[in-house]
């Protein structure tokens, strides 16, 4: 009978996730970090500046990957770039922004290289640039005055203009 006991009480355990959440804090109080722990192991984390904006986030999914968003800010505390990262590589689209919060970059990576196409923008918002890239290299480039007429067109061989 005592057997059957502790054979209940050991099974009503088994698939039970043993999970803990963190929190540091500033000097003044306010949210430094936090994070999730599961049986031990880091599965998410989220990191603040002292003006409480969120600079970093960190997911570990069940295989063991890790996906990040890392985010800077300008002096008044607008977003100035944000990038995704997988394994520790740009992953996905990464965007920087001027002070005023207009969009003044746009890439795409893969596997921590350029690939496909990015945009620059003026900070009025018109088109300054576009790009093509292949593993990294760029492809193509087309530059373009505030008015949006073309200024100059590259084409690239292995990383380099051609003529």
């Amino acid at each position: 009978m005592k057997l059957i006991v502790y054979l209940l009480l050991l099974w009503s355990f088994v698939g039970q996730v043993a999970a803990e959440e963190q929190k540091e804090f500033y000097d003044g109080g306010e949210l430094k970090s936090w994070s999730k722990h599961v049986d031990g192991q880091l599965v998410a984390q989220k990191k603040y500046s002292l003006s409480g904006q969120l600079v970093y986030e960190l997911s570990i999914d069940a295989q063991g990957d890790r996906y990040e968003i890392e985010r800077e800010y300008h002096d008044k505390g607008l977003l100035a770039k944000e990038r995704p990262l997988k394994n520790g590589l740009v992953e996905g689209i990464e965007k920087e922004y001027y002070k005023n919060g207009q969009l003044r970059a746009k890439r795409t990576y893969v596997a921590g290289k350029k690939q496909g196409k990015a945009r620059g923008f003026y900070e009025s918002g018109a088109i300054q640039g576009d790009w093509n890239f292949e593993k990294g290299e760029p492809v193509a480039a087309k530059i373009y005055y505030m008015t949006g007429n073309v200024h100059l067109d590259h084409h690239f061989e292995n990383g380099k203009k051609t003529v």
